[in-house]
Formats: structure tokens, sequence, C-alpha cells
């Protein structure tokens, strides 16, 4: 029972310092994700065809994955 207790506290502890000890990188996180949604809102309203948007989103995905791997793919089905 004092393991699960030790346990406890030290997930615990792991937890709130994830949380609190960054904000910073969350911040800089969400500002990039709002970036990405007015660029994909722009593409939508000024771009000069239509743009099927589940097109764009899966080649955002795909770049990512090629960004951290060349051999990565994201297959949408």
């Amino acid at each position: 029972m004092k393991k699960i207790k030790i346990f406890i506290i030290i997930l615990f502890l792991f937890l709130f310092h994830n949380r609190y000890a960054f904000p910073e990188n969350s911040d800089e996180l969400y500002q990039k994700i709002d970036l990405f949604s007015e660029v994909l809102e722009k593409i939508k309203e000024d771009y000069v065809d239509d743009v099927d948007q589940a097109e764009v989103m899966d080649a955002a995905i795909n770049g990512v994955l090629q960004s951290l791997d060349p051999y990565s793919a994201y297959m949408n089905q």
C-alpha cells in the first residue's frame, strides 16, 4: 500500500510539473495551429480554384510525416 501511495505522489508531481513547467511551448503550439487555420481559411476564400479541404489536410499530415521520416506516409483509409 505504501508503494502505491509513493507511486501516486510521484505520478502527480510529474504530471503537475509537465503541465506548468513549459506553458510557453503550449502557447506557441496553439499559435501555430491558429496560423495554420488562418492559412486554410485564406486558401478557401481567395484561391483561384476550388480546393478540397480534406485533400489539403491529408497533404499537410503527409508533409509532417515526411519531414520526420522520408519513408513514412499517411494513408487516409
